[in-house]
């Protein structure tokens, strides 16, 4: 099933400053930053490509195994014209966990937990879609 909000990208790397380096020196060092990145990007795609058939493997339908990715940490991008609600909901047999659940104007619905601050996030996701 594809989802349109979901973006699985690279973590950015910092990289440092080759100031007061010669040219030759400076092409070296990107050609190996250049190298290094792609290495690590090839390990992430393996490890991802893993993970996706692992779920696949072992999960009862594909829906479940895409939550189980999401649950790994994928991010997940709602443009602001896309946003149609955004819901606060709580367990009512454990008040202490809440969640948020966004509602994309096509129909998409996202549930989120485990915030630093609920409120906080309630409240700016909730000024967003007024903004909007």
């Amino acid at each position: 099933m594809h989802n349109p909000y979901i973006n699985i990208s690279p973590v950015p790397t910092s990289s440092d400053s080759s100031s007061g380096k010669r040219p030759m020196e400076k092409v070296i060092d990107a050609l190996s930053r250049c190298g290094k990145k792609a290495e690590v990007v090839t390990r992430k795609a393996e490890a991802m490509a893993d993970n996706v058939w692992h779920h696949l493997r072992t999960s009862p339908s594909v829906t479940d195994a895409a939550m189980a990715r999401l649950a790994q940490g994928t991010k997940i991008i709602v443009q602001l014209d896309q946003l149609g609600a955004v819901n606060p909901s709580t367990n009512r047999s454990n008040p202490s966990e809440k969640y948020i659940q966004i509602v994309t104007r096509d129909g998409h619905q996202l549930w989120f937990m485990g915030f630093v601050s609920y409120d906080k996030a309630l409240k700016n996701l909730t000024e967003a879609l007024r903004r909007f």
